[in-house]
């Protein structure tokens, strides 16, 4: 928790993480950009004047070689700027994708909030269950997943948002259910008293109801000491 919120090591793991990759990229993946080296040498020599237009990567069409010319321009007529830019290009697209599943991923959090806010049963282990299979039913439903398998070579056969049930409706009612289930399960658990504590101190704090029954708290907590 400490680690989440001290934000410069939060952004220090990140350029780490990056900086990882870069390097696996140099040492050992150094033929990936293959394509992108191919792109650079035929565009430059189409700038330079050497190759005609009409002879310049022949199998694309000509609007390609027009959309090319933008990360030539910020490469600094260099091949490694070149890649940089290229695959900076990929980013508006990269961050589309990942905004489509930004609000169905937050909606797996409803049974957490209403573990924290109203029902106290529900357990810890429960939620992070039922939110790990929510958000990967979310996955699997939307365009990430379906770009994962498809490259995998894996079709999905029910495509995105199933039944035309948006992927955050699919994702929360398997989470739910998951929720009921494991809370259902783990109703009499040893720590179903420390489950409770936050909720009695809310409702010192506030003289607000919350949680459900306070009753048999003595009993959980006699229960809980048994184990302890």
């Amino acid at each position: 928790m400490k680690f989440a919120r001290n934000p410069w090591a939060v952004w220090g793991a990140w350029l780490v993480s990056r900086a990882a990759t870069v390097l696996i990229w140099i040492l050992f993946e150094s033929s990936v950009d293959g394509d992108v080296t191919y792109y650079w040498t035929h565009i430059s020599e189409m700038i330079a004047g050497t190759v005609p237009v009409a002879q310049t990567m022949v199998e694309y069409p000509t609007p390609v070689l027009w959309l090319l010319q933008v990360p030539w321009l910020f490469s600094g007529q260099a091949q490694f700027g070149f890649l940089v830019a290229f695959m900076a290009s990929f980013l508006p697209l990269i961050s589309a994708i990942l905004a489509s599943v930004a609000l169905p991923l937050a909606v797996q959090l409803l049974p957490a909030v209403l573990g924290l806010a109203f029902f106290r049963w529900i357990s810890r282990g429960a939620v992070l269950a039922g939110m790990t299979l929510g958000m990967l039913i979310v996955f699997f439903t939307e365009p990430p997943g379906l770009i994962l398998f498809e490259g995998l070579f894996v079709d999905l056969p029910w495509g995105r948002w199933p039944l035309t049930i948006h992927s955050a409706a699919w994702g929360l009612a398997f989470n739910l259910l998951l929720v009921l289930l494991s809370s259902a399960a783990t109703l009499r658990a040893p720590d179903s008293f420390q489950r409770s504590r936050l909720h009695d101190a809310m409702f010192q704090a506030t003289q607000v109801k919350v949680g459900g029954n306070c009753a048999g708290n003595k009993k959980q907590k006699a229960r809980a000491d048994l184990f302890e």
